[in-house]
């Protein structure tokens, strides 16, 4: 038997969507650490999964693939850069803000060279 997805899922069908995926999800989890922890530490354990899922992406969009999925990920993935951005320029780390507005415009750029 194989699982049900909800109709509002979008359920990754490639290596490279799935990585994009949990990427997103673990950026989603970093917005919410810097919005409600003051914990230096706690950030910087998302921080670290979220480079891991980077690295995990560039290498595997740098394979040959077929996007199966039938809503595009990269979308989501954009917009939580710039909410991330976004919650790091609240809390002052301007750097940090800048590096997740860099990685929204990159997403960006990759979508539109996809079109």
């Amino acid at each position: 038997m194989q699982p049900t997805a909800h109709l509002h899922q979008v359920l990754p069908t490639t290596r490279v969507e799935t990585a994009e995926e949990r990427l997103a999800h673990d950026v989603e989890e970093l917005i919410s650490a810097v919005q409600t922890t003051d914990s230096a530490l706690d950030v910087r354990r998302v921080e670290a999964h979220v480079a891991v899922d980077e690295r995990r992406v560039r290498s595997l969009r740098a394979l040959p693939c077929h996007r199966c999925a039938e809503a595009d990920v990269r979308w989501s993935l954009a917009a939580a850069y710039d909410d991330l951005a976004d919650a790091y320029r609240e809390r002052g780390r301007r750097d940090r803000s800048a590096w997740a507005a860099t990685r929204a415009l990159e997403e960006r750029d990759a979508l539109d060279l996809a079109a």
